[in-house]
């Protein structure tokens, strides 16, 4: 849903009821789907049914973020949506005690405190490190909030805090992105060769990574890992259409470099 197939997440949803019948997981995905739909009521009435088989933190952030919807169509109309929010807040909270690394509970949770600026983030989200210590998750949103406002050295703080609990994909990939942004570009690809277990990452990962590489002319270290994307069936057919068309655009350097090579030189020269 997150990348618009929403036939391919249907697909999904069939298949899981097929084969588990209404469980858990398939209302919930039910639900997502019914809310990509604009259908709040059946979304809401699916998650429901889906917390009332197992008590998840995905289906609590997804009944929160469907009260959310809800609430602000609810304003829009002039209405005071106070209790939706109340209980939205307090699903993001239940989200967050199952799964503190389930970073969008969290992110949805510091949304009021948005406007007060990042040092009312930080402040917020200080009991939710302290409640979890061994918890990646807040450092990521924190980590994001300082990118957003253009601190990007607390940001890679943050993130680097983050990385001493986990080395998780959803840390790696926004580092680099703040090491980017802040124009540090051989620490960009110093960071980029550090990163363990590449080929287990996840594609965007292993994409951005390619990308470093081919731009810092380590093309033999990219190719090595476009080819993975390519040959690798999990990952989505447009991100391997776009390794392909690196891919070739390498050939046709290689092949000019060659060409070059073997031009006969000008004896008069």
């Amino acid at each position: 849903l997150a990348d618009d197939m929403p036939e391919l997440a249907e697909s999904l949803v069939h298949r899981c009821e097929g084969e588990y019948g209404a469980c858990a997981q398939a209302l919930l995905l039910k639900g997502m789907l019914e809310r990509y739909h604009f259908n709040f009521a059946a979304a809401e009435r699916n998650v429901r049914k889906s917390l009332e088989k197992e008590d998840m933190a995905e289906a609590h952030l997804e009944l929160a973020r469907i009260l959310l919807l809800d609430s602000t169509r609810a304003l829009e109309d002039g209405e005071v949506p106070q209790e939706l929010v109340e209980e939205a807040q307090q699903h993001l909270r239940l989200a967050i005690d199952r799964d503190p690394n389930l970073f969008e509970s969290i992110k949805l949770l510091m949304e009021p405190y948005w406007e007060e600026g990042v040092d009312a983030v930080a402040e917020a989200i200080r009991p939710i490190i302290k409640t979890y210590p061994h918890a990646w998750g807040p450092w990521r949103v924190l980590g994001d909030a300082y990118a957003v406002s253009g601190q990007y050295e607390q940001a890679l703080k943050c993130y680097r805090r983050g990385l001493k609990i986990a080395e998780v994909d959803q840390l790696i990939y926004p580092t680099m992105e703040v090491i980017s942004e802040a124009g540090m570009d051989q620490d960009l690809v110093q960071f980029a060769q550090r990163i363990r277990h590449l080929e287990d990452r996840d594609p965007q990962v292993r994409w951005r990574v390619a990308q470093i590489l081919f731009e810092a002319q380590k093309l033999r270290k990219s190719r090595r890992i476009l080819q993975n994307l390519v040959d690798d069936d999990r990952v989505p057919p447009p991100l391997r259409q776009r390794a392909n068309e690196i891919l070739d655009h390498m050939d046709a350097i290689e092949r000019k470099r060659a060409k070059a090579r073997q031009k006969p030189k000008d004896p008069e020269k």
